[in-house]
C-alpha cells in the first residue's frame, strides 16, 4: 500500500479546468476548481494558496515598456474527518527589549500549533505598574487568524500608554501577566510573569538638565552673594 499522505499541504489536491482564462473588462467571471482529497489522506486540516494573477506579456515597441504585474490570492483549508487533534503551545511572549526608551512598547507572541488541525488562538496580556496597578489589558491576535498545523505564527503587541495628569510620561518597572487560550473545549496556557522598564530619556533628560542648571544658577548666585558680603565688610 501506499504511505499515507502526511504533509498538511494540499497543493496536488488542486485541479484547475484551464491554466488560463480571459475575463473582459469590468465583469466577473466563476471558476470551478475540483479538489480531490486522496483516499489515503491522514485525518486533519490541510491548506493551499490559490493566487490569481495577470497575463505579464506587454506589446514590446521600439521604446522602453514598463509592466506592474497584479496578484490576487485567498487561503483555502481543508478538514479531513477522523481523528483530530487540537494541540499548541506558548513558544514564547516576551517584551521586544528588557529597557524601551520612548514608545511604543512592543510585546511579542509566538504560538505553535502541535496539532493536526488549523486553531484560532487568542490572549490576554495584563500590564501593571510598579504599584500594583492594572494600567492596560491587550488582546493577542485580535484578528482571530488561523495557525496552520506543524507551524509558529507570531504575533505582536503595541502598547502607547497614555501621560500621567496629561502631562508627565509613563515612567518605571512594569508587569506583565499573560494568558492564550485555543480549541474547543478551551485550553488555556497562563504564561510566567516577565518584566520591562519604560524610561522614556527625553524626560529624563529634561529633568536632569533642569536640575543641573538650577544647581549652576544657585551656585553662582551664592558666589555672587558672597562676594557682596565681603565687599561690604571690608568697607566697614
Amino acid at each position: 500500500t501506499d504511505k499515507p499522505v502526511s504533509s498538511h499541504t494540499a497543493f496536488a489536491w488542486f485541479k484547475f479546468p484551464t491554466p488560463s482564462i480571459v475575463i473582459p473588462s469590468r465583469e466577473r467571471r466563476e471558476v470551478g476548481i475540483d479538489i480531490e482529497v486522496p483516499e489515503n489522506a491522514e485525518s486533519g486540516g490541510y491548506y493551499h494558496a490559490i493566487i490569481l494573477s495577470e497575463d505579464d506579456k506587454i506589446e514590446k515597441g521600439s521604446g522602453p515598456t514598463v509592466g506592474v504585474a497584479q496578484e490576487i490570492g485567498t487561503l483555502v483549508l481543508i478538514k479531513v474527518p477522523g481523528l483530530i487533534r487540537e494541540s499548541g503551545k506558548v513558544v514564547e511572549m516576551i517584551p521586544q527589549k528588557g529597557i524601551f526608551w520612548s514608545q511604543p512598547i512592543k510585546i511579542l507572541t509566538r504560538f505553535e500549533n502541535t496539532g493536526n488541525i488549523h486553531i484560532k488562538p487568542t490572549g490576554l496580556l495584563e500590564i501593571y505598574n510598579m504599584f500594583g496597578q492594572k494600567e492596560e489589558v491587550l488582546q493577542v491576535n485580535s484578528s482571530f487568524g488561523n495557525v496552520l498545523p506543524g507551524t509558529i505564527r507570531r504575533y505582536e503587541n503595541d502598547w502607547s500608554p497614555s501621560k500621567m495628569f496629561f502631562v508627565l510620561p509613563r515612567i518605571g518597572r512594569y508587569k506583565v501577566m499573560g494568558l492564550m487560550t485555543y480549541g474547543t473545549p478551551s485550553v488555556i496556557q497562563k504564561i510566567d510573569p516577565f518584566y520591562f522598564w519604560l524610561i522614556p530619556y527625553k524626560f529624563v533628560l529634561a529633568v536632569l538638565g533642569t536640575i543641573v542648571g538650577f544647581s549652576v544658577l544657585m551656585y553662582t548666585l551664592l558666589k555672587i552673594y558672597k562676594r557682596h558680603v565681603i565687599s561690604q565688610y571690608h568697607r566697614r
